[in-house]
């Protein structure tokens, strides 16, 4: 009697996250800005299949205009793409310098075609 094999089971490799983290740390300033917009456009450039940029800014601990220029820019790449942009959780600062600013409906609003709010 010849043995049957075994049937090899299918090995699925789990789908990427639709979303890129990006996690913002302490100053988002003149020295930092560089850093962000570049680790933004490297991980989008490795992860083709990306429809989400999430900027998690819970640690950041200032945003000077450089910082805020660099989230408007972001802003505008991910438009430009198609895709969506969360900035959250924010700090009390950030919300403040957004406000100050008024550009908190430009970079928290829901992206076209997007379910979720960027807030």
């Amino acid at each position: 009697m010849t043995a049957t094999p075994e049937p090899v089971p299918d090995v699925l490799t789990p789908e990427p996250s639709a979303t890129l983290t990006v996690e913002v740390e302490g100053d988002l300033d003149h020295e930092t800005c560089d850093a962000l917009l570049t680790d933004v456009t490297t991980g989008l450039s490795a992860r083709p299949s990306v429809t989400t940029v999430h900027l998690d800014c819970s640690a950041m601990t200032m945003c000077d205009s450089m910082g805020l220029s660099t989230l408007l820019q972001i802003r505008r790449h991910t438009d430009a793409a198609g895709l969506s942009l969360l900035i959250e959780p924010r700090p009390a600062l950030l919300d403040r310098v957004l406000q100050l600013t008024g550009t908190t409906d430009y970079l928290l609003r829901r992206s076209p075609g997007s379910g979720s709010p960027g807030l």
